[in-house]
């Protein structure tokens, strides 16, 4: 009940592995640069459960851990990242509300995340969001768990391939911060924020001014022609931290099925 991640699917792909660990498999599958890991299936947490909620994982699947992470990362670092079977629907996102744990190092921190991604399961945050939804969503919990290499970003953010508030669908939306996304979805930081149209990418805010328009206009829409043109207000001047020469263009939906993409920038290569 460990799945390489760019080898799960089927059918009831989310009830064995929850939804972020799905729509990352099918990314993976589909050619884009997903950081490699593997899901600790729904089956696990079940057992967990049903052990009484411990604060260890289950005897028998250390062993399987171990393999996994001695032939996928050996020492490097890793995320572990909870995949709930309801989070990432059209009207119950769960956004922010289950746990992630980044920078771990080996099997004993990686087991101890692991609980407390299931453990955020039964957070009370996440009953009261819960109960919140327009339908019972009680009898759905489930918890599958992702663990992947760390991307150690310079800067990090989301895209939205139509704007989430006003809804309009030619405007690309982007959110960047430097460093680790958990800045950015935690609250802990504001963050920049450019909207690309038609060639055009336009500054909204610049608190961290970690992007400049070349990379904007690479995050939405591939490599930018030089003779793409941008509006660039005084308050976003071009940032000294951001060459523009990385692109995550790959990493921005190639598809409808797929709205929003959260992206990082590692020297010049794209993840």
């Amino acid at each position: 009940m460990l799945g390489r991640l760019g080898e799960i699917g089927g059918p009831d792909v989310i009830g064995r592995a929850g939804a972020k660990a799905a729509t990352l498999a099918r990314l993976a599958q589909a050619g884009l640069p997903v950081p490699d890991g593997f899901v600790v299936e729904t089956g696990w947490f079940e057992r967990w459960h049903l052990a009484a909620r411990t604060d260890s994982v289950p005897p028998d699947l250390s062993p399987e851990l171990r393999i996994a992470i001695d032939v996928q990362f050996d020492s490097a670092a890793v995320a572990v990242r909870s995949s709930a079977v309801d989070e990432d629907q059209a009207d119950a996102s769960f956004a922010g509300q289950y746990t992630t744990v980044l920078d771990v190092h080996g099997l004993v921190a990686i087991e101890e995340a692991l609980v407390r991604c299931w453990s955020s399961a039964y957070d009370t945050r996440v009953a009261s969001y819960r109960a919140l939804q327009t339908r019972d969503l009680a009898q759905r919990i489930g918890m599958g768990v992702l663990v992947q290499r760390l991307v150690q970003a310079r800067l990090a953010g989301v895209a939205f391939t139509s704007d989430p508030f006003a809804g309009e669908r030619a405007d690309t939306v982007i959110s960047a911060v430097r460093g680790l996304g958990d800045r950015l979805v935690s609250g802990e930081a504001a963050a920049d924020e450019w909207v690309v149209r038609g060639g055009v990418a336009t500054c909204r805010v610049a608190p961290e001014r970690v992007l400049e328009p070349t990379t904007a206009l690479r995050i939405a829409s591939g490599w930018a022609s030089p003779s793409r043109r941008w509006r660039l207000p005084g308050s976003c001047r071009r940032s000294k931290t951001d060459s523009g020469r990385s692109s995550t263009a790959a990493l921005v939906c190639p598809s409808d099925q797929h709205r929003r993409m959260p992206w990082s920038m590692v020297g010049s290569t794209p993840r």
